[in-house]
């Protein structure tokens, strides 16, 4: 990529791993994200990620508890060491160098869905509360209040609709644990046959169990039969948890991700409209 070079110089003058640096010492590549702007920095000696959040995030991401909550997420072995951050989110991280991008086809790989569901219940079992928490009910609103008022009209019925939905579950969702809450696939890297890494952690929290699933479900697309049988590997390790739920909890966080999207991104909406229409069963 042509980079603007005043740019990465004044990054590398804030991190100290890159202070001695300058920018043509590096091939420099974006990296797909919709919350930050990513960079793939490389040379003969070192292959990083560095993360600049964009404007306007700090508003709605507690960049304290992301960092508390990533120690945690490493001490497991589910997310790899930052090299440095700074409070606001900036930060530099080694390169996976043989990861790629979970796909929604892994999804139908046995080997690979079980190591992924194995991942997701040591963080959900794990003894370590995150710093945080995540309140449905009061994040529908307020996503929806920014939405841009040509996407509104059309997202509120839509808003009242999860409402009341979750009014019919409510009280069987009392359980919280430590969770990712952004499980789309671009955030779990595959590394060989064995290794699975989960990263950006921005979103995680103390959230139902639901969450994660929902969020992986709806990010993946699968059909009732594997949304089952991926239930099923999860309670294998971790807590009984009920399909009727989870589908709820799928319209749930699409429509919260509609909202997302409607407000930070420029992004068509009718494909995942279409899909959360699906959910009207």
């Amino acid at each position: 990529m042509k980079i603007d070079e005043s740019y990465f110089a004044e990054l590398f003058r804030i991190i100290p791993l890159l202070k001695s640096c300058h920018p043509q010492d590096f091939r420099i590549d974006r990296v797909s994200g919709f919350t930050n702007n990513n960079y793939r920095l490389r040379n003969q000696q070192h292959d990083w990620i560095l993360r600049v959040p964009k404007d306007k995030t700090n508003i709605y991401i507690n960049r304290d508890n992301e960092a508390l909550n990533i120690q945690h997420a490493n001490a497991l072995g589910l997310a790899p060491k930052s090299l440095w951050r700074s409070p606001g989110g900036l930060s530099l991280t080694p390169t996976c160098r043989q990861t790629r991008n979970f796909q929604a086809q892994d999804m139908y790989e046995m080997a690979l869905r079980e190591k992924l569901m194995m991942n997701i219940c040591r963080l959900h079992t794990s003894d370590n509360d995150f710093h945080g928490s995540v309140d449905l009910l009061k994040l529908l609103p307020e996503y929806l209040a920014l939405v841009p008022k040509e996407h509104k009209l059309t997202l509120k019925p839509f808003v009242h609709e999860a409402l009341t939905k979750y009014s019919l579950i409510e009280k069987y969702d009392n359980k919280r644990v430590p969770s990712h809450n952004d499980l789309v696939l671009e955030n779990i890297l595959v590394e060989g046959p064995g290794r699975i890494w989960i990263i950006d952690w921005e979103y995680s929290a103390m959230a139902s169990p639901y969450w994660d699933l929902a969020t992986l479900c709806n990010a993946s697309r699968l059909d009732a039969g594997y949304t089952e049988e991926l239930l099923a590997l999860y309670k294998k390790d971790c807590a009984e948890l009920e399909l009727d739920i989870l589908l709820i909890y799928q319209f749930l966080l699409q429509l919260l991700s509609i909202c997302w999207m409607a407000v930070f991104t420029e992004q068509d909406l009718e494909y995942e409209l279409d899909y959360l229409n699906s959910f009207y069963y």
